[in-house]
């Protein structure tokens, strides 16, 4: 059985995943014809360019903040350190609100159901035999890279970031970056 905190925290979770769910749904732009890869595999490489291309569209929003302060503003280095703030920090928040959709798409492609002809079909989509071409290919040459990259490389960033500034937690500087990562917990 899971504490009350836990669940709370699982129902969150999950209802944020749903957002995520309905915001990186992709099924009305992709069309498929007979010589494109199957939609499985075009929303796979979609699913794992978000990040990237979130963070790209983040920069350039505050680049654009940037200029438009820059007139206005008499302390040029204390804008840019705002703008570093916004960019980390919007960062670490929309990627903590796709990362579950990221890692469920990328987990769904092992996701696997064995029928009575003796082969496996993916469950997300029954058309794609499992561990044949392409389907091997997409799996193991993008889908475990995300779970990687996405899953474990990127927390495991945040999570060294904190560590090498756990005397600086409460540091607005940093507290700003990162905040939302660790503000509800308490200290020890």
């Amino acid at each position: 059985d899971w504490s009350k905190e836990f669940e709370d925290f699982f129902i969150a979770q999950e209802q944020l995943g749903g957002i995520g769910d309905q915001v990186l749904s992709y099924d009305c732009f992709i069309k498929a014809s007979a010589n494109s890869p199957n939609v499985v595999y075009m929303k796979l490489v979609l699913m794992n360019l978000v990040p990237i291309v979130a963070f790209v569209f983040i920069v350039f929003w505050w680049m654009f903040v940037w200029m438009w302060k820059a007139y206005s503003s008499n302390d040029s280095q204390e804008l840019k350190f705002k703008i570093k703030v916004g960019i980390i920090s919007s960062f670490v928040i929309i990627f903590f609100l796709f990362h579950p959709v990221i890692l469920k798409f990328n987990f769904s492609l092992f996701g696997c159901r064995a029928l009575g002809d003796g082969y496996a079909y993916l469950t997300r989509d029954t058309s794609i035999v499992c561990w044949k071409e392409p389907h091997t290919a997409w799996a193991l040459g993008l889908a475990l890279p995300g779970i990687f990259v996405w899953g474990l490389g990127v927390p495991l960033f945040a999570m060294y970031a904190m560590y090498n500034s756990r005397k600086d937690l409460n540091n607005q500087a940093f507290l700003a970056k990162y905040g939302f990562l660790y503000k509800g917990f308490k200290s020890k």
